[in-house]
């Protein structure tokens, strides 16, 4: 009515409803299919404003298009309210990506002058971004126009931000606002400070640089959140986890019993998630191929006459679709066409929707965390030619883009699995008919791996936004019914976890306990080179801090087992107290145990030898204080009276190399035995027993053997 400049007198036209619908088809960017959806509520609602809807059937309609849309150009029309509710867009260069900034409130207080030199300002800068920096760019654009409209009700009172004292005045007596509305909120703190940070970077670039508010005469300083140190506070005012894994990570991790316990406990959430993804996988895939397999059977005479009239209804129902899918939205033209409606033969044929793939996706990433949300939903089949390129079930990869590594690195070749290549597949034969179809029409939408419907029946398109299982569009799906029957009672709690980055970070920081190395985190996670400040988003504080302080005690050990080493007191010194850290200490100074080869047997006459290769040795290091320890475990054991066969499993082998080089010494100075060293022999000879030490590891392994 504003548009047409219409009165709710010239509503009693008939011909009214034909202009909003040709103003639709002209002057909106929907397809035909939802502007129908718009009018036909329009038509449910005209009594309600007295809009004459008696001639609906012959005025409006597919066949009558064109008719509506001349009548709607040839009639009045303001262009400029056409412009302002069109909105503001910036467009890539591709038509690609368009992004809206938020001028409705400025264009209301400030006038459509000032919107459009502000916009001019606003596009300019952010055309020079890349198209993932863009969508920053704008959230901090409007999130500060938000807090300038609301404070500078018209342009006079905005006239006063000319001022650079009032401009900074204003920015710090914001910060403040925005702060305390975030504390009463229990919102993150940190959170709100990394996002006016950015924020603040955006009014320097584009609001100030671009001269729309003036040099600041200072830069204000915002008071910055901190971490407490106390870790129980954090969790006693519920502050809201930025670090993201599908499990829990406490603050600290006191001890090795600790850390087991975590890793144990992450490793159980990620099965968990896996085994209801792989749940929701086979139930999606069942469905699917028996569809598929229900469409082939209506063309079987035979089978289709010895069916039931419910099979041969569900039959005909996959026959039709599998012939014609997506063929209208139209609700009286589908139930015309299919014989049933919408919704039903969504549900009944498990149609393709925006939650079909996530199981196949998770399943993906937990067993290549090298994957990410942006190489996914960017990742492409086949090129313009429609060659395929983009994966390869042959060799196990599949190339991509991580556009944030910039032009020259973005594009990634990475290894698949054998069960993730197998997934890759599924994805493929589950998307095969949305595929044929977009090809058939030619939308180059068809090129993308990930592929989606609205409501399984509309016409399908690349996915463009993976949401988490907590989104309210998830929490209604398959996988998201079988992860809370995983869970149980935790299940609303993990589902709120699982995310895509959630799940990769997971199966990271997995690798990481797993094997004790950041660079093997890293190389899982795909980095193209090491970088410790990015490992940071992927490894949490606590679990890095732990691992660092124990690599730090064991160097100190080091440090004072080099100090000590000829003195009574070297345990005392070192902290050892049971047979568990003594060994976790002599197994990180590289002592490993002997070959089967290296048996004492092997020095017994030649026929009650091993049958064994002559040629095989073994290499033992040696050390003045390795031999120290070696004889100190000789005494040990004959000492306190312990036969060999009873010296408990996991140190019988440093007995039997502290063994092995007495007798081969002892050899190699009788003139027996060559294959040793004068160095060793020398080495050998000077070491000294070392009572106070022998002692002590005798009383630990009568204590060992009496538990």
């Amino acid at each position: 009515m504003v548009i047409c400049g219409l009165s709710y007198v010239d509503l009693k036209d008939g011909n009214v409803i034909g202009r909003f619908w040709g103003f639709l088809l002209h002057e909106t960017n929907c397809s035909e299919a939802y502007a129908w959806r718009h009018l036909s509520s329009v038509r449910k609602l005209a009594y309600i404003i007295g809009l004459n809807v008696s001639g609906f059937k012959s005025v409006c309609g597919y066949r009558t298009r064109d008719k509506c849309i001349a009548l709607y150009l040839n009639g009045f029309r303001n262009k400029m309210m056409v412009s302002y509710y069109e909105g503001w867009w910036i467009f890539t260069h591709d038509k690609s990506q368009k992004i809206f900034i938020d001028l409705v409130r400025v264009h209301e207080q400030y006038g459509a002058g000032y919107t459009d030199y502000l916009f001019a300002a606003i596009k300019k800068h952010i055309d020079k971004h890349r198209p993932e920096t863009r969508l920053s760019k704008r959230r901090a654009v409007n999130d500060f126009l938000r807090i300038v409209t609301s404070n500078f009700l018209n342009l006079g009172e905005l006239h006063c931000l000319q001022q650079p004292d009032v401009l900074n005045d204003f920015l710090e007596h914001a910060h403040k606002i925005e702060l305390n509305s975030v504390k009463e909120k229990e919102h993150c703190e940190e959170a709100f400070d990394r996002a006016w940070t950015a924020m603040m970077l955006v009014v320097n670039e584009i609001f100030i640089d671009e001269g729309v508010f003036p040099i600041q005469s200072y830069r204000p300083a915002f008071e910055n959140y901190k971490n407490l140190v106390d870790g129980d506070i954090l969790e006693e005012k519920n502050r809201k986890e930025i670090f993201g894994l599908i499990s829990n990570i406490p603050n600290s991790i006191p001890d090795e019993e600790a850390a087991n316990e975590l890793y144990r406990r992450i490793n159980s959430d990620l099965s968990g998630v896996v085994e209801a993804c792989e749940r929701a996988r086979e139930q999606i895939l069942r469905n699917f191929r028996q569809r598929q397999d229900a469409a082939k059977r209506a063309l079987d005479t035979t089978k289709y006459s010895l069916a039931s009239d419910d099979e041969r209804k569900y039959m005909d129902l996959c026959r039709l679709w599998g012939e014609n899918p997506y063929a209208t939205t139209d609700d009286y033209d589908f139930e015309n066409l299919y014989k049933v409606q919408k919704s039903f033969a969504y549900e009944k044929l498990g149609l393709l929707d925006s939650s079909t793939l996530l199981p196949f996706i998770y399943l993906i990433i937990s067993e290549v965390p090298a994957v990410t949300k942006s190489w996914f939903l960017g990742h492409v089949l086949t090129d313009k030619h429609g060659q395929n390129f983009g994966f390869s079930a042959e060799a196990g990869t599949a190339e991509g883009k991580k556009p944030r590594r910039g032009p020259a690195n973005e594009q990634q070749i990475i290894s698949f699995t054998a069960k993730a290549t197998q997934y890759m597949n599924e994805i493929y034969e589950l998307t095969s008919e949305a595929r044929a179809y977009l090809t058939s029409i030619g939308d180059p939408a068809s090129k993308y791996t990930l592929l989606t419907t609205p409501t399984g029946v509309t016409r399908p398109t690349n996915l463009k936004r993976i949401s988490g299982m907590g989104s309210e569009k998830n929490k209604k799906s398959l996988l998201a019914n079988e992860i809370s029957q995983q869970f149980k009672k935790r299940g609303e709690e993990v589902l709120k976890r699982v995310t895509l980055k959630a799940m990769r970070k997971t199966s990271a920081v997995i690798v990481y306990f797993e094997t004790s190395s950041v660079h093997a985190m890293s190389e899982a996670l795909g980095h193209k080179n090491f970088d410790s400040k990015l490992l940071d988003k992927y490894l949490p504080a606590s679990i890095r801090n732990f691992y660092l302080g124990k690599w730090v005690r064991l160097f100190q050990s080091g440090i004072i087992f080099e100090s000590l080493k000829n003195s009574d007191y070297l345990l005392d010194a070192m902290a050892i107290d049971t047979l568990d850290e003594l060994n976790e200490f002599i197994k990180n100074h590289r002592l490993k145990p002997l070959p089967p080869q290296m048996n004492l047997k092997n020095w017994m006459p030649v026929n009650e030898r091993l049958e064994t290769d002559s040629s095989l040795t073994g290499i033992i290091p040696i050390s003045p204080d390795l031999c120290t320890l070696f004889l100190a475990i000789v005494s040990a054991v004959r000492t306190g009276s312990i036969e060999v066969n009873n010296i408990p499993e996991k140190f019988s082998s440093w007995f039997q190399a502290a063994t092995y080089v007495s007798h081969a010494v002892e050899l190699y100075h009788s003139g027996e035995l060559e294959i040793v060293s004068q160095e060793v022999a020398d080495i050998f000879s000077r070491a000294e027993l070392n009572t106070r030490l022998a002692a002590k590891i005798s009383g630990m392994l009568v204590e060992e053997l009496a538990a």
